[in-house]
């Protein structure tokens, strides 16, 4: 079973996006007999940049999800340039990432955010390895990527879009458990009360198959406002 919070979204797209995401994960929840729990859009408490699109956790797993409203190719920069280079679509649009250059160092700066805030406000007693935190980029319309992640990031950072999340995101959370039971509701409450402002969501059993951004929002999406230098993911 998927248990789903949400936040407030910036624009109304969103949250469209927000419910056709959600749809698909409480049927491969449902499908795969999983238990988990999904924030979307949270307000952070503590920290004011701290802000995620997308928290998704099972037993062994924390993912941090950020929704980009590109569309078309997506060219990847160099592998030896993968950190600080330049995401574009195949027209030459830059694919941004907040205040960062492109969106695997935003995302890397949200892990380390999080990473953070557990260290200062975690309960000793719960245990969060650093290794089951990973972070995605998904897409709101169907992409093409032309290049690759350069290996060392392989197993912490991932690209998707609407038509792949689902099994991109079963291959991250079907891992071999372990010792680490992140769904205690201890840790959970901790999430709710003290990290995140987010209620409770009832996600109604109808959504439109195909998903898809008005044409004048495609290429131009609100970004969050990033402040913080991350050396590494």
């Amino acid at each position: 079973m998927l248990q789903i919070y949400k936040g407030e979204a910036n624009r109304s797209h969103e949250n469209t996006f927000f419910r056709y995401f959600a749809t698909k994960l409480v049927a491969l929840f449902e499908r795969n007999s999983m238990d988990g729990v999904l924030f979307g859009m949270p307000k952070s408490l503590i920290w004011d940049d701290l802000q995620i699109d997308a928290l998704l956790i099972t037993k062994n797993t924390i993912t941090i999800i950020d929704f980009k409203d590109y569309a078309g190719e997506v060219i990847l920069p160099n592998e030896d340039l993968f950190k600080y280079g330049r995401w574009e679509t195949s027209s030459g649009i830059h694919v941004k990432g907040g205040s960062s250059v492109n969106p695997f160092t935003q995302l890397g700066k949200q892990r380390y955010k999080l990473i953070q805030v557990f260290e200062k406000t975690l309960d000793r007693n719960i245990r969060v390895s650093n290794k089951n935190i990973s972070t995605m980029v998904c897409f709101c319309n169907p992409v093409s990527i032309i290049g690759n992640i350069p290996a060392s990031f392989k197993l912490s950072f991932f690209i998707a879009d609407k038509n792949n999340f689902s099994n991109t995101l079963l291959d991250i959370i079907d891992v071999v458990e372990s010792d680490t039971n992140l769904l205690e509701d201890c840790f959970i409450l901790y999430l709710k009360e003290q990290i995140f402002e987010a209620r409770e969501y009832n996600l109604t059993t109808s959504v439109d198959n195909e998903y898809s951004l008005p044409e004048d929002e495609l290429l131009f999406p609100k970004e969050a406002t990033e402040d913080i230098i991350v050396n590494s993911v």
